[in-house]
């Protein structure tokens, strides 16, 4: 989450990166580390390089002060270019390749200019907190405590504004027996609101991101990190010797974490029109991400998505009319993919890295047929693997509620390149309240609305191919049994299937 502050932090992660050259944090070597990382813009803010006027380090009680004065962030292609100002903080190492930023001070306001030096927008802030421990084996924090309140940012002719009431965060990082590392952290943004005068707002009560990461090899990811960019940095681009002792020693490190989850939240959101009538609103959306295993022989990747009480309201449901009762009020999905062969996934993306690196040197290439090339080798041989290690998809849930109707589906399917859709396996879907819909969009197509007969002639042809019973409340329930066999013939609820051709 520590991310998102780009105009504030653009530059304390740029000139991080090069303290790993600094081990005693000598005041000179430090400043003349500072200095190389400013030139070269390096790490991962290296779309925002920065001009400064000068670089001052001092001890300062066990520590030293670092203070840069009159940087600037340097025009990208349109020429958008920031005042920074003046930026001061304090530096002590913790450990080797790890080192405390503290005392941060800021400016709390950051103009941006256009090309010809007028004032395109504007950023304020409060900074309250920042104090982080910087790795330079991830280039980035490990742990940070972080608080921002009262954040503004507008355009200077108006037509756009953004405010958050607080903005932060806290990561913290334990390590284990085995000498690996867990990281936890939690952000948190409250009371946001973006406007467009004259077309509307949308506000969200509370954001959240939360991150879980177990099982950390940070030297074995240093070390990776130093030999390709190492390997990136020779002139002419590495050769095919350098590559195989490269992906040789890697092989051999355990890089990946052995598990990773993360979630993402939002709540009380509403949008509004440009008279301040609400057009829709959200109680909750939630996005999760996790995986596990990667550490082990078979490994798992899982995936959520869902939201509650969508609901639209007065002017766009009159706009929208009777078939605004469609519309997804409930979703949620789970899907994952298991037993997938966490290290012969690592051997191929040593090899499309090592394929990256030898075309890096060459002139000319175009990196969008680049990036196909590396995404085919890529499945190339992941594949394979996949077949052998009976890797799955499953859908164990899948829910979308609308005012008139719902669908269920759950299923598994066997990753089978041989077969002509790539994967055997089965889904059951169930639908209730199809005759609820299908009475609705007659009634829309009577009315005259043409483009519910699309829908119309969709709905009658799902009926006519369902399985129907009835549940405990006495409801129509549609079943749909869909079998995919291994010489690409589906099946729905036993007979063979093809779609047909719907009118438009």
């Amino acid at each position: 989450m520590h991310r998102k502050l780009a105009g504030l932090l653009a530059v304390l992660l740029v000139i991080a990166v090069p303290l790993g050259g600094a081990l005693a944090l000598e005041a000179k070597k430090l400043r003349e580390d500072i200095i190389a990382g400013l030139e070269l813009f390096v790490g991962p803010m290296a779309a925002a390089p920065v001009a400064y006027e000068e670089v001052r380090v001092w001890p300062q009680d066990g520590s030293h002060r670092v203070e840069i004065t009159g940087m600037t962030s340097r025009g990208g292609e349109l020429g958008y270019w920031a005042d920074l100002g003046d930026l001061a903080f304090s530096v002590e190492e913790t450990k080797a390749g790890q080192y405390r930023v503290y005392d941060l001070a800021v400016p709390g306001s950051v103009p941006v200019y256009d090309a010809d030096g007028n004032r395109f927008a504007l950023l304020t802030y409060d900074l309250e907190r920042f104090d982080g421990v910087w790795v330079v084996a991830l280039s980035n924090f490990l742990e940070l405590d972080l608080l921002v309140t009262d954040l503004r940012f507008g355009l200077a002719d108006g037509t756009f504004t953004l405010a958050a009431e607080r903005l932060g965060g806290i990561s913290r990082a334990e390590q284990g027996a085995d000498g690996r590392t867990d990281q936890r952290a939690k952000g948190r943004a409250t009371a946001l609101r973006a406007e467009i005068p004259g077309e509307g707002a949308l506000e969200i009560a509370e954001i959240e991101v939360e991150t879980d990461v177990t099982g950390m090899d940070l030297e074995a990811y240093a070390q990776l990190t130093q030999e390709y960019e190492a390997l990136a940095a020779r002139e002419g681009g590495p050769s095919e010797t350098d590559l195989a002792a490269f992906i040789q020693r890697m092989s051999g490190l355990n890089v990946l974490p052995g598990s990773f989850a993360e979630r993402f939240a939002v709540s009380g959101v509403r949008a509004t029109d440009a008279a301040g009538q609400t057009q829709f609103r959200l109680d909750r959306g939630e996005l999760d991400f996790a995986a596990s295993g990667f550490d082990q022989a078979l490994a798992e990747v899982r995936f959520g998505l869902k939201h509650e009480n969508l609901e639209m309201g007065e002017s766009l449901r009159a706009e929208v009319g009777p078939m605004g009762a469609l519309a997804p009020r409930n979703m949620g999905l789970v899907a994952a993919l298991e037993r997938l062969p966490a290290d012969r996934i690592w051997q191929s993306l040593l090899r499309t890295l090592s394929f990256m690196l030898m075309q890096g040197g060459r002139e000319g290439q175009d990196p969008a047929a680049m990036n196909q090339i590396m995404m085919f080798m890529l499945m190339g041989e992941v594949l394979p693997a996949l077949t052998e290690a009976g890797t799955q998809l499953k859908l164990p849930h899948f829910l979308v509620e609308s005012e008139v109707a719902s669908m269920t589906a759950e299923g598994a399917f066997d990753v089978n390149p041989t077969s002509p859709q790539g994967v055997t396996g089965a889904m059951d879907v169930a639908v209730t309240g199809l005759d609820d819909v299908i009475a609705l969009l007659e009634a829309e197509v009577i009315a005259g609305n043409q483009d519910a007969f699309g829908g119309l002639a969709m709905a009658n042809w799902m009926r006519s191919l369902a399985r129907r019973e009835t549940d405990g409340e006495s409801r129509a329930v549609d079943h749909y049994s869909i079998r995919l066999a291994a010489d690409g013939q589906m099946l729905l609820n036993g007979q063979p299937f093809a779609a047909p051709i719907m009118p438009r």
